[in-house]
């Protein structure tokens, strides 16, 4: 068993990363693109989509990280989502100039939740 704080500080931690960069998607897209993900070309409307998902995401996972286990659903559906994004790097070879980095950070958050959500978390 971990600690109640650790899933509380996972679930409160994805939720602001999500937020924060479905903010920035949302909010700033070239500024997301010039220097966060520069992927492909450049589409405002891609970016400001993604961004539209990312940031309810976000929000959800902060609303929901005092009780996580009482949520282990939602996390265990952004966990998917993380890693489906994870391996779409991965299968694309898509990069944003952090080589590896963005890979690892992905998976890790993957994983996270997916503990965080798993009922042998709290036994």
């Amino acid at each position: 068993m971990i600690p109640r704080w650790v899933a509380v500080t996972i679930t409160a931690s994805a939720g602001a990363y999500y937020a924060i960069v479905g903010a920035l998607l949302w909010e700033f897209p070239a500024f997301f693109y010039a220097h966060v993900g520069h992927i492909g070309a450049y589409n405002a409307h891609y970016e400001r989509d993604l961004g539209s998902f990312l940031l309810p995401i976000g929000v959800g996972l902060f609303y929901v990280s005092p009780a996580p286990e009482k949520h282990r659903t939602v996390m265990a559906i952004v966990a998917v989502a993380s890693v489906l994004h994870a391996l779409s790097h991965l299968v694309e070879g898509v990069h944003s100039g952090l080589e590896g980095f963005e890979l690892a950070f992905f998976s890790a958050v993957a994983l996270a939740l997916l503990a965080v959500s798993s009922r042998r978390f709290y036994a």
